[in-house]
């Protein structure tokens, strides 16, 4: 009796230290970080300039990245693998910070609270590197780490996902789907 209290105590104060889950499968993969959470930017900047929205482009992926990369595979008949393989538009392009850019206005502090948010003229950016982040469908981290020694300042030339596409008029198609939840914009190529 004292073995199998003490074996569950210790059990137990490992779970806990470790911080894992009780139940087998359901442990969790450590994030990527570095060099490593780039890995899926490739990924995201094709899906984006296809029209199958991966979400705010982070580099590392998750649900929307998968649920668009599972739509891009059926509309289009071919695997995000050989996607990737056959495109030769580059996933970064080089962008030069405007003085437009800069001169954009910002808030310092964005309220959390919606009724505080109602209450401002228009909600402004917090931030260069959050309008930026916008503008290519990027999160602001995913900027940062793109450029590690970036001011973000007029007249920088930055590297951001290569998303702008150019859409001539009446060259694409919207699917959506409701079994997967996702909306695609068809175009006629992905160059």
């Amino acid at each position: 009796m004292p073995q199998l209290f003490l074996r569950t105590l210790v059990s137990s104060a490992v779970i806990i230290t470790l911080g894992q889950p009780v139940i087998a499968g359901q442990q969790k993969k450590p994030k990527p970080v570095g060099a490593e959470a780039t890995d899926m930017l490739p990924t995201q900047v094709l899906l984006d300039r296809a029209g199958f929205s991966p979400g705010e482009i982070d580099g590392r992926g998750g649900r929307n990245t998968q649920n668009a990369i599972a739509a891009f595979e059926k509309a289009t008949g071919t695997t995000m693998a050989d996607a990737i393989s056959a495109t030769t538009a580059a996933p970064t392009i080089s962008y030069t910070i405007t003085p437009e850019d800069a001169a954009a206005p910002t808030i310092a502090n964005i309220p959390e609270d919606m009724m505080e948010k109602a209450k401002l003229k228009r909600l402004e950016y917090s931030s260069l590197v959050e309008m930026l982040a916008e503008r290519f469908h990027a999160s602001p981290a995913v900027l940062k780490r793109l450029n590690p020694t970036a001011k973000f300042a007029a007249g920088e030339q930055i590297t951001v996902p290569n998303v702008n596409v150019t859409v001539s008029p009446g060259a694409s198609n919207v699917v959506a789907s409701l079994d997967s939840l996702t909306a695609a914009l068809v175009l006629p190529s992905l160059e």
